[in-house]
């Protein structure tokens, strides 16, 4: 009996909960009515999207690049590790995947950067 009666006091608390909580607050200050008839908002304008970076371009320029830069830094002592790195970023270049592409673009960047080199895009 005792929980029957304590079941239906929790279902009363809840429901009363759920109501108050979804009533108007109705602060000290009574509110003004809207017009009537109100005018739809106007739609938001949808922003057009960024266009994406041509990675297959950068890889081609970063190629060259790295070309020039190892015929003068063959000597370098990163040379090696510049050079592995280099070798995954033309694979990864050769790929028709963007992101393969995106990839490949850092790994020129970095393989560059080993050899004090400054990438331009």
């Amino acid at each position: 009996m005792n929980r029957i009666i304590t079941g239906a006091l929790l279902s009363v608390a809840l429901a009363g909960a759920a109501f108050a909580a979804s009533a108007p607050a109705t602060g000290g200050k009574p509110e003004t009515a809207a017009p009537a008839a109100t005018a739809p908002a106007a739609p938001a304008a949808t922003p057009a999207p960024a266009p994406t970076p041509d990675y297959a371009a950068q890889c081609k320029s970063l190629g060259d690049q790295w070309t020039a830069a190892a015929d003068a830094h063959k000597t370098d002592k990163k040379f090696a590790q510049a050079q592995s790195g280099a070798t995954k970023a033309e694979r990864n270049c050769k790929s028709t995947k963007a992101s393969a592409q995106k990839k490949g673009v850092s790994q020129y960047q970095a393989a560059l950067k080993l050899l004090g080199v400054t990438a331009t895009p």
